[in-house]
């Protein structure tokens, strides 16, 4: 079994790379998923795309509180039913350092780490290394492949300067703007880029070196990332939430971005309407609405929830809008 992890930061679209990966080569895949808060939101998606094996963990971040469970399941699937991939999406706050230390310990003759990859967010980037410097740091330095996503409305002079970001950090890793770089075309009609660009990850003189040169970096960037304090990141979920019109959920997501119920990163859920089930998703401040399932075609009442990250949340307000009927007997 090989492990491929897939790391990046809060919203820079990791399910979507994975969804594309897996519905565009014919191999034996299965997805671990780990979502902060509790709710399976993401893992959803990808079983209802790919109607694949997602093993889904949801209390913890695998990196710190859950890295036991993370490990004891690594064995459970190598040893049940042992795909030839096992991709792993963590949490968009993970340290991919810690991750991949954690697969080194239970890595023998049937589970093999491969070489990482990390999803950059070309659009928030800078926001996200004030306020989260040390984590969007590890990600970088322990990738050797970096995906920079939301990249289309960049001019080249951005670009540049989004991979000379990159590069004072982890000078070692291949950057791509380009998704086709992950996917089979007339270039790479086998399947190379499994064969031949994620080799496997057995040397932990790559890792010392992307430290070491990190570390001895003049770049401010790393500098900072390095020399950060990282806050308590807070994460807050609710299940069975509803709300009387989609003009309502657009409001929210448009307060959300003002700050009206905290610093708030990140926002994903969903919700059902008379017709149709919603997928909603807030990246720092754009936001963006999509089709979900047909409540016509569910067997049964669809499962509801959001999930919101950020700092200093404001629970109290979240939770009378998405619960009203909480706080009708009081």
């Amino acid at each position: 079994m090989k492990v491929l992890i897939i790391s990046g930061f809060l919203g820079s679209g990791k399910t979507t790379l994975i969804n594309k990966i897996v519905n565009n080569y014919n191999f034996d895949f299965a997805v671990y998923e780990n979502e902060c808060g509790g709710m399976p939101i993401d893992s959803k998606v990808i079983k209802n795309s790919s109607g694949l094996n997602v093993w889904e963990s949801t209390e913890n971040c695998i990196c710190c509180g859950g890295s036991s469970d993370f490990a004891s399941s690594l064995l459970t699937i190598s040893s049940s039913i042992d795909p030839e991939y096992l991709i792993v999406e963590p949490t968009g706050i993970a340290k991919l350092g810690s991750i991949t230390d954690m697969v080194k310990k239970v890595e023998y003759g049937r589970i093999t780490l491969m070489t990482p990859i990390t999803v950059f967010d070309c659009i928030n980037y800078k926001s996200w290394n004030i306020k989260y410097g040390d984590i969007l740091s590890d990600q970088l330095l322990y990738s050797s492949v970096v995906y920079c996503s939301k990249a289309d409305s960049l001019s080249n002079t951005e670009k540049n300067e989004v991979e000379n970001f990159i590069k004072d950090i982890n000078p070692n890793c291949i950057i791509t703007f380009d998704d086709s770089f992950f996917l089979k075309n007339e270039s790479n009609n086998s399947g190379n880029f499994f064969s031949d660009i994620l080799r496997s990850y057995s040397s932990s003189t790559d890792k010392t070196n992307f430290i070491n040169t990190a570390n001895n970096s003049n770049n401010s960037n790393a500098i900072n990332a390095s020399k950060s304090i990282p806050q308590e990141i807070d994460t807050f979920s609710l299940k069975n939430v509803r709300l009387e019109t989609q003009t309502l959920l657009i409001q929210f997501l448009d307060d959300v971005t003002r700050g009206f119920y905290g610093d708030i990163s990140r926002v994903k859920g969903i919700l059902s309407f008379k017709s149709e089930s919603i997928k909603f998703d807030l990246v720092g401040y754009s936001w963006a609405i999509t089709g979900y399932e047909t409540n016509s075609n569910l067997n049964k009442d669809p499962e509801t929830a959001i999930t919101v990250i950020g700092y200093n949340i404001n629970k109290k307000k979240i939770r009378n809008l998405f619960i009203p009927d909480l706080f009708s007997f009081f």
